[in-house]
């Protein structure tokens, strides 16, 4: 099952003063989901977005 934290990852890349394109985000996105693949608990990668950014 997939997880989509676009709006998330933006949230965090505009509080933080970066930029990123639609592909960068993307690519964050997969990272996340592999993360999630792996049994990475979502809360504590949704709480720690802005340290896998």
């Amino acid at each position: 099952m997939s997880f989509n934290l676009y709006s998330q990852i933006i949230k965090v890349l505009n509080e933080n003063g970066q930029d990123a394109n639609l592909e960068e985000i993307g690519k964050i996105n997969n990272i996340i989901n592999n993360l999630i693949s792996r049994n990475i608990n979502r809360e504590w990668i949704k709480n720690n977005l802005e340290v896998l950014i």
